[in-house]
């Protein structure tokens, strides 16, 4: 039997090499479609009080709706951890929130009841009794799910599946998760968190959209005040997936809902788990709208280093719009980058990946799966 010659052995193993680049490329992006995160709703946590038994009787959250639309909050629920602790959201059951908000209409979630301080207005959902909200410090997610968030956001990450599920997120005060850049002030035993403009202010900073005030907490019953009509802003692009053997250009677009009067304008920030910025290069963060126009973009190029860091997840999201603006529902996506160094980093086995149950434990997350390509070449 003839034996192939080095030359064609190295051609051969050089194929399988690349086949096995591209089955694991595939592999991530096949597990990765299914769980394409979705919009964010326009319903935002408008007031936050852990003083319960001093000026109210119970501390409570307040919803609202900033959005221009009736929003369901079927299946949706709020959960809470504290501000450094290693316990989870779900180490307290999540308490579940139902029914509609019109444009400009609030909810009013009360928790742990007291002996003193006045009753909370009427009506509002009684949440998990035993959910005692900390009036200095804390963590409060509105999410899509009335399952608990196997994490806290500190000690134990988020993943991409659990991020696609928070809706709003408040951390205050000493809080190691929180949007933005840095937490919420801390409140206090006689004080809420507030969100600014009447509860329309939503720049996806903790720090700038809440603040100390008096709290005043409002049902469904109360007067609606729904937020000013203005220009929206949404967050698109034209790929979510890049690798970094094709150093993929991805066009990442704000999007306006009329033409702009005035240059507006509104940065854009790129998050995730171990990117930095000699995994990419981006052209500009700051993307402005010129006077009469609605979109405007800029290229987020992959590099391709020779770090063997395995695929990472990057979340690019619009912040901080100008006075023109407000943030739409659509303002986060997040794209997936390849690694193309060190075949078989962190490769898992199919049936670790296929799991036991009707839905994979890893949906939703970045994985590796490599697998040898047999046939004649």
């Amino acid at each position: 039997m003839s034996m192939p010659s080095s030359t064609h052995a190295r051609s051969l193993r050089g194929r399988i090499q690349r086949h096995r680049v591209a089955l694991r490329s595939l592999a991530l992006l096949l597990l990765w479609l299914p769980s394409v995160e979705p919009g964010r709703a326009q319903v935002v946590i408008r007031q936050v009080h852990g003083g319960g038994g001093n000026v109210y009787d119970r501390d409570y959250v307040e919803l609202f709706n900033r959005g221009s639309a009736v929003e369901s909050l079927a299946g949706w629920s709020i959960q809470y951890a504290s501000a450094t602790g290693t316990g989870l959201f779900s180490n307290g059951a999540p308490s579940p929130v139902s029914g509609t908000l019109a444009p400009g209409q609030s909810l009013l979630v009360g928790f742990s009841a007291s002996a003193v301080g006045a009753p909370l207005p009427t009506p509002f959902i009684a949440g998990n009794p035993a959910t005692n909200l900390a009036s200095t410090s804390g963590k409060i997610a509105l999410v899509r799910s009335a399952e608990g968030l196997d994490c806290n956001g500190g000690s134990v990450p988020c993943g991409p599946a659990q991020h696609d599920q928070i809706l709003d997120l408040v951390g205050y005060g000493s809080a190691n998760f929180f949007e933005g850049a840095s937490a919420a002030p801390p409140a206090s035993a006689s004080t809420a968190l507030l969100r600014a403009g009447g509860g329309c202010s939503d720049t996806h900073e903790n720090a700038a959209d809440m603040s100390p005030g008096p709290p005043v907490p409002r049902t469904s019953a109360s007067v609606p005040s729904p937020c000013p009509p203005g220009t929206s802003v949404e967050l698109s692009s034209s790929t979510d997936f890049a690798s970094e053997s094709a150093r993929t250009r991805v066009r990442v677009t704000a999007t306006t809902s009329a033409a702009v009067a005035g240059d507006q304008s509104v940065l854009l920030r790129v998050n995730g788990a171990g990117i930095t910025t000699d995994d990419y290069l981006l052209n500009e963060t700051t993307l402005v709208i010129r006077d009469g126009e609605t979109e405007a973009s800029t290229i987020f190029s992959v590099f391709d280093d020779t770090l063997a860091e395995g695929s990472e997840r990057a979340d690019l999201s619009l912040a901080q719009p100008s006075a023109g603006l407000r943030l739409g529902a659509f303002v986060h996506r997040p794209l997936i980058l390849a690694d193309n160094d060190g075949c078989g980093l962190g490769a898992l086995a199919i049936h670790g990946v296929q799991g036991n149950g009707a839905q994979s434990p890893l949906a939703g997350s970045v994985v590796v799966v490599e697998g040898i390509v047999t046939g004649r070449f």
